[in-house]
């Protein structure tokens, strides 16, 4: 009678294992994407730019000037700008620390941008929103410039949880993307360029 029981107790095992390890595989998996950003590629960033030239041709929007906000929407809104007959472009930069493995926004910080008076329709463009507070943050220190001007903003990815209202956006995301011109840990950290020199 004992033989029986340890032939259950081993088919048991033996069933465990084959739906376990799949299994197991497959949260492991799921636990690594959760974690490693997802790289947009050069294909994908191309067929971003061609979507929101699209969409701004299709809703007659063509704009004289392309403010940028920080490097990744100097890269997006650039290749933007390039592509609708090379529009004029101006860069809002944000000033911004390291503290031990997070950076942090020094408050009230930005390069200056100055639009002209010729100037009636406006493109705003970031490389991605996460939270939509530094995007926020960016278009309040633009105000008084953008002040009488038909302003639209644009992203290559933003977050289904960002608290923000984007007009033109590409890929919804549920985490950090790292689009393809993030080629080092450099592009992020600005202290790791210092302390090579």
């Amino acid at each position: 009678m004992p033989l029986p029981i340890v032939l259950v107790v081993a088919v048991l095992g033996a069933v465990a294992a084959v739906v376990g390890i799949p299994a197991g595989a497959l949260a492991l998996l799921q636990w690594w994407r959760a974690r490693v950003p997802a790289i947009l590629s050069w294909k994908k960033i191309q067929v971003g730019v061609k979507q929101i030239i699209e969409r701004l041709y299709q809703d007659n929007f063509v704009p004289d000037l392309v403010i940028a906000i920080g490097r990744s929407g100097a890269i997006f809104g650039g290749l933007i700008a390039g592509n609708m007959r090379n529009l004029p472009m101006a860069l809002l930069d944000r000033h911004f620390e390291w503290d031990e493995s997070r950076r942090s926004y020094v408050p009230s910080h930005f390069t200056e941008v100055h639009v002209t008076p010729d100037c009636h329709k406006i493109l705003v463009v970031v490389g991605e929103v996460y939270s939509g507070q530094s995007f926020t943050e960016s278009l309040h220190e633009l105000e008084d410039a953008l002040r009488g001007k038909k302003v639209k903003t644009a992203t290559l990815c933003k977050s289904k949880a960002a608290a923000v209202q984007v007009d033109y956006f590409v890929y919804a995301v549920d985490k950090v993307v790292r689009p393809a011109w993030v080629i080092s840990e450099n592009y992020l950290r600005h202290d790791a360029i210092q302390s090579k020199n």
